[in-house]
């Protein structure tokens, strides 16, 4: 079982990176944390079950090494997708100490030639309660035995309970509550991930620390309930991102200017207390989106339009233009349905329309068909530019040509 969790996290890390490397920073440490995870269950797995010398005497101490990243990783993946930054930051330096100072403390183990180790691997075969006493020898110069141990599965808990913190805090935020309420379906997937992992490394950590104070190793890997608690955990980290396959893109947070903010959060501040008390009395009661939030998303689109002229790609749909606003496309869709009070395509077909009629105007259309003056303006084919053309015209772009020749 263990095997085939530990086969599908490589393969979940494997997507992640792949499709998200250059598109989705922000998920690349996702896609390392399932990676790291997957490689130090497999450290566990070799260590605690496998009976080939070259396995165990390969992973031995350095088998450990990723379960100093996969804390780290797992904040800053919540961190940047509860603030849609997944930038580093000087201080980050910090969550980086605790591997160097496991990967110094275990520099003797990387020196130590082949056949010590494989010496090392065959007594830890016969019998896996060495792992405990070699392990001592060889970090104890710098870190306490104990503290190694210890140290793996609490570094993890430790950062799943600061990233949960975080992701709380935020979820009590004004601008979360009655802005981004739409958005609790990522808010889900992070808060279970969260518990699934604080699950398997709170169990881990009991498990060790008992196996310490009985200075058996064996404890560790025996059959009980913690351990049924720590399986149920890893499940549940390895299968969630296939159960929530729309929401590997970031909780939505958007740096709106200043004033903006202000006058949401100014405008919000009243209606905040009473709607506490009854919030699904107030979802019907208040609009979906603040006045001020819906002006920024008009100005914003309305100067993309005018300046960038998005509209003359051949691919811009509301995907396309929500990937470039930094804007989301339920609050897009939201905006055209309730304030323009039209479909998007014919938004954009309007858009494509002017710009046809400006280059008719401009007679930059001679020597070129109505058909590529079609396609300059982002139609996709002559029966669209003609179709929509009469839509908002009334006319053909033929016909609108000859009343500018006649003119």
């Amino acid at each position: 079982m263990l095997q085939i969790l530990v086969i599908a996290g490589f393969f979940l890390s494997a997507l992640l990176l792949y499709f998200n490397f250059r598109k989705q920073p922000g998920m690349i440490y996702l896609g390392l944390f399932f990676l790291m995870l997957s490689t130090y269950s497999f450290f566990f797995q070799v260590m605690h079950q496998s009976h080939t010398v070259w396995k165990v005497g390969f992973v031995f101490i350095n088998g450990a090494i990723p379960a100093y990243l996969i804390g780290p990783l797992l904040y800053l993946y919540v961190r940047g997708s509860i603030t849609d930054s997944s930038a580093l930051k000087k201080s980050d330096i910090i969550h980086l100490i605790p591997v160097l100072l496991y990967i110094i403390a275990s520099s003797r183990y990387i020196i130590t030639p082949w056949p010590v180790k494989e010496e090392f691997a065959i007594q830890i075969i016969q019998d896996r309660r060495f792992i405990w006493f070699i392990s001592s020898n060889i970090v104890n110069w710098l870190i306490p035995n104990e503290v190694n141990f210890i140290s793996r599965p609490g570094l993890i808990l430790f950062y799943s309970i600061l990233s949960l913190i975080k992701l709380m805090r935020y979820r009590n935020r004004k601008e979360y509550v009655l802005v981004f309420r739409k958005y609790n379906l990522n808010y889900k997937w992070l808060f279970s991930l969260l518990v699934f992992v604080i699950l398997l490394t709170l169990s881990n950590t009991i498990l060790i620390i008992i196996s310490i104070l009985n200075r058996d190793i064996n404890f560790y890997t025996s059959m009980n309930t913690l351990q049924v608690v720590g399986a149920i955990g890893f499940l549940g980290i390895v299968l969630l991102p296939f159960l929530y396959p729309s929401v590997l893109y970031g909780l939505p947070h958007f740096k709106l200017p200043e004033h903006v903010k202000g006058q949401i959060i100014h405008e919000i501040s009243a209606k905040y207390t009473e709607k506490q008390n009854n919030i699904k009395h107030e979802e019907k009661q208040y609009p979906e989106f603040e006045p001020h939030y819906l002006q920024y998303i008009d100005e914003t689109v309305e100067n993309k339009m005018l300046h960038e002229k998005p509209f003359l790609q051949k691919d811009c749909n509301l995907p396309f233009l929500a990937r470039i606003l930094v804007i989301p496309a339920h609050h897009l869709s939201y905006y055209f349905r309730e304030v323009k009070k039209q479909s998007f395509n014919d938004y954009k077909n309007a858009w494509r329309v002017k710009h046809a009629k400006e280059l008719i105007e401009k007679n930059k259309h001679k020597g070129l068909t109505m058909e590529a003056v079609g396609t300059e303006s982002g139609f996709s084919s002559k029966n669209a530019f003609f179709t929509a053309f009469k839509k908002f015209e009334n006319m053909t772009p033929g016909q609108f040509a000859e009343n500018i020749s006649d003119g």
